[in-house]
């Protein structure tokens, strides 16, 4: 008569992984305004290579107002005038120069863009991650992802 041969565990494996050290992602949403120009791309229609010298001096006067706030007090208090956006590479229609731009600056993997208005029509465009605003695109004539307001 053969033996049932059973393999012996010395330790029962756990079913879940349990992180030893979990980050709440909303935990930089506490945190004051903080900007990179690391990511900023110059390339092709992005305004950047129209800005004037004024400009510039919109930009780092609303930059500058802005970094006394929290992500919080700016996305979510203020969301009518910064707010981000969903970027769907797979609808048929996307939002078609930010996704084409993306894909020819390797960031295609980013499903959202975040837009921080300075005027009427002027917007600064980039990526927010882990409290960190990475400037992406200058848009003097809200062109990067346009939008059709109701009733008009």
């Amino acid at each position: 008569m053969a033996k049932n041969k059973q393999p012996k565990v010395r330790k029962t494996p756990q079913a879940e992984k349990i992180p030893k050290r979990a980050i709440d992602p909303n935990i930089y949403a506490q945190h004051k305004a903080c900007w990179a120009f690391s990511s900023m791309d110059c390339g092709d229609n992005f305004g950047w290579d129209k800005a004037t010298y004024d400009d510039l001096k919109e930009i780092r006067d609303v930059l500058w107002n802005l970094e006394t706030m929290t992500w919080n007090e700016i996305f979510l208090d203020a969301k009518k005038q910064h707010h981000s956006c969903d970027v769907d590479f797979k609808a048929k229609k996307p939002s078609s120069i930010a996704c084409k731009r993306l894909k020819e600056i390797n960031m295609d993997d980013q499903d959202k863009l975040w837009s921080i208005r300075l005027s009427s029509k002027k917007r600064l465009w980039g990526i927010l991650d882990r409290g960190v605003f990475y400037i992406l695109w200058w848009d003097p004539n809200h062109q990067v992802y346009p939008s059709t307001l109701k009733r008009t």
